[in-house]
């Protein structure tokens, strides 16, 4: 078969109909096989959680410690400290106020209007900053 055979059989197809049930066979099996292959992640982690819960059940559990009363503590009474008296700061002193020096407004402090025009003339957008 040559190419110019390949592409005279090609333009006979492109002029047949497709048959309307083929492409939804088509478009379910590939629905099909999305969701197939979007459980398996789920349904790999689902065993393998009911793997290890098994597992955990059936292990043997270490012996439980026997339980014994730990030794009294001797603790010495410690006599309370005498109350602290109040500390009185020095006086210092306050320095004045700085003045804060005013820098003019910058353009940006300005109310900013963009206005656009759409094509429709009863539509009009205007965007406002401060």
């Amino acid at each position: 078969m040559t190419e110019d055979d390949i592409r005279r059989m090609l333009r006979d197809l492109r002029e047949e109909p497709v048959p309307p049930d083929s492409l939804a066979r088509v478009r379910m099996a590939v629905d099909e096989r999305l969701t197939r292959r979007s459980r398996t992640p789920w349904l790999a982690a689902a065993f393998a959680t009911l793997t290890l819960a098994g597992v955990a059940t059936f292990m043997p559990r270490p012996a439980a410690l026997p339980l014994t009363p730990s030794p009294a503590r001797v603790v010495a009474h410690q006599p309370t400290p005498a109350p602290l008296e109040p500390v009185t700061l020095p006086a210092r002193a306050v320095a004045p106020k700085q003045q804060r020096i005013r820098r003019p407004a910058s353009r940006r402090s300005e109310s900013m209007v963009i206005r656009i025009e759409t094509p429709d003339p009863d539509v009009l957008i205007l965007l406002v900053g401060d």
